[in-house]
């Protein structure tokens, strides 16, 4: 049989894409700014004024002025002072002068209260130490004048020497209270006696330092002894005044 040509197949018409409605775009809300608040005006610190100047007599600047310490008392310097200005006791220069007069240098007592020879005056409250020295136009010595006076670990150097103040002996053996200036060995840098020994001292911070004649080593060292109650009352506690310059 004749084989039939096969019949063409009509194409399916194609139908173009829809065209897509393109969504409507909403401009951007309009962002108010934050206010900025001004900076707030810094409060400027107060500036204290200069403390014044030492004020220095006409008199004492025409002899190249000069503070000394009372006789029987012996300076001690807080402050470096030039060259040649601190000589026995005495402070020269417009320099020295100023800083003695600002707190660099106090003048302190050679020995305890009443003096050079004399015992010792024992069992004084801290009132009473107090009145005794503004009697004579002075006052008690800091703690830590008190402690710069008499140096380091004791008045005669690091180590607790029982033949150099009036402390226990070498056998242990306790001594009594002796006279101001006894012991020639018992002396600071500064020139001041029995700082170690003899009678404990009453200072202005209400403490007693250095032990008295019973003590031995760290309890007669210049920082042995502590705070006390003002009304205490003992016979080995007495005490040495300090001043400054005027």
């Amino acid at each position: 049989k004749p084989v039939e040509p096969p019949k063409p197949v009509a194409p399916k018409p194609v139908e173009p894409p829809k065209p897509v409605a393109p969504k409507p775009v909403e401009p951007p809300k309009p962002v108010a700014p934050k206010p900025v608040e001004p900076p707030k005006p810094a409060t400027p610190k107060p500036v204290e004024p200069p403390a014044p100047p030492v004020q220095v007599s006409s008199e004492a600047a025409k002899g190249g002025a000069e503070l000394r310490c009372r006789p029987g008392m012996r300076l001690v310097t807080t402050a470096k002072f030039p060259t040649g200005a601190v000589k026995r006791g005495t402070i020269k220069g417009l320099e020295a002068v100023a800083l003695a007069r600002s707190g660099g240098a106090y003048c302190i007592d050679s020995h305890e209260f009443p003096g050079r020879g004399r015992a010792p005056r024992t069992s004084v409250t801290f009132n009473a130490a107090e009145g005794l020295c503004k009697g004579q136009g002075k006052r008690l010595c800091s703690d830590k004048e008190w402690l710069r006076a008499c140096g380091g670990s004791y008045p005669y150097g690091r180590s607790f020497n029982p033949a150099k103040c009036n402390t226990e002996d070498a056998d242990g053996e306790e001594r009594s209270i002796a006279v101001g200036g006894k012991f020639k060995g018992c002396k600071s840098a500064v020139g001041a006696y029995d700082m170690s020994g003899n009678v404990a001292e009453w200072t202005a911070d209400q403490t007693v330092r250095g032990g008295d004649f019973t003590s031995a080593d760290e309890d007669a060292a210049c920082r042995a002894g502590g705070r006390r109650a003002a009304s205490s009352s003992r016979g080995s506690i007495g005490f040495r005044c300090c001043s400054d310059f005027k």
